[in-house]
């Protein structure tokens, strides 16, 4: 029932914000479970991966998804998630679990420093947002006078490097990176929010995807491989995200971020104070 569960809370935050719902994910399969970190990153990014190109699926027809960007920072995210994966069986997993216990109050700082500082993006974040709320900068990528991008050096340059730490934080600890790729996108395309939404879950399908491949073709992975807890918590993904994108519709921006700030919050000082359990 766990398993389920943990599908649905991704699902259901990946439904509402675009992103986040892995980074609750690998702690509850851990603590909640008992898979260890490294299993737990595998379940994470094939849980990720399907929720994420279902919801990706159902924009397609919405004329929201940034496809060069998104093409961009997917080549260059699958490069680097397999050896993220690999890095991942390396790193003993009091520190893993530790370590990703810090990431996650880094991206709850963020959160709430957006909801509260501006809060006019964060009407963005659901994931059927009405508005099309532009970033305020002017954006890092210029495009010319037909509204295409104009893919120069720097410009790409910064994308891939963007993809590159997504792929990498993505394949160590099973996250889809959405936290990342969102604002980025943002900052350097001037995309609006809904649509870097959209564009985030094409990526974070693709690099999730390219993360949960590596985990299942290493050499032991048959032996640990747990296929009935992947199943169900992709079965309960699926229905997360579409009670999400359901819920979307009516929950104001700016409080439903600070309410997932307060769920990370809880989660990742849970996780800090029980490291030394896992020995």
């Amino acid at each position: 029932m766990l398993t389920l569960l943990v599908g649905v809370v991704i699902g259901l935050v990946l439904g509402l914000t675009g992103a986040g719902g892995s980074v609750l994910a690998v702690p509850l399969l851990v603590f909640g479970l008992g898979y260890s970190t490294t299993v737990a990153v595998g379940i994470s990014l094939g849980t990720v991966c399907a929720a994420a190109f279902f919801g990706s699926a159902q924009r397609l027809g919405l004329n929201q998804i940034a496809w060069i960007p998104a093409f961009i920072f997917a080549v260059s995210g699958i490069t680097l998630a397999p050896i993220g994966v690999y890095l991942s069986g390396f790193i003993p997993q009091p520190f893993h679990i530790g370590s990703f216990g810090f990431l996650m109050l880094l991206i709850a700082t963020k959160m709430l420093w957006q909801s509260l500082k501006s809060p006019e993006e964060s009407l963005g974040v659901r994931a059927e947002a009405r508005s099309s709320v532009q970033e305020a900068n002017t954006p890092y990528c210029k495009t010319n006078t037909v509204g295409k991008l104009q893919l120069k050096g720097a410009c790409v340059t910064l994308l891939v490097t963007s993809g590159v730490i997504t792929g990498l934080l993505s394949g160590i600890y099973g996250v889809g990176g959405g936290f990342l790729i969102v604002p980025a996108l943002t900052f350097l395309t001037g995309i609006s929010m809904r649509s870097a939404i959209a564009t985030s879950l094409v990526v974070i399908s693709a690099i999730s995807f390219s993360g949960f491949l590596a985990f299942i073709l290493q050499p032991n992975a048959h032996e640990v491989l747990p296929v009935v807890a992947i199943s169900l918590t992709i079965c309960g993904a699926l229905i997360g995200m579409l009670i999400g994108t359901a819920l979307s519709k009516r929950i104001a921006g700016p409080r439903l971020q600070q309410l997932f700030v307060g769920a990370i919050t809880v989660v990742s000082v849970f996780t800090l104070m029980n490291v030394r359990n896992l020995g």
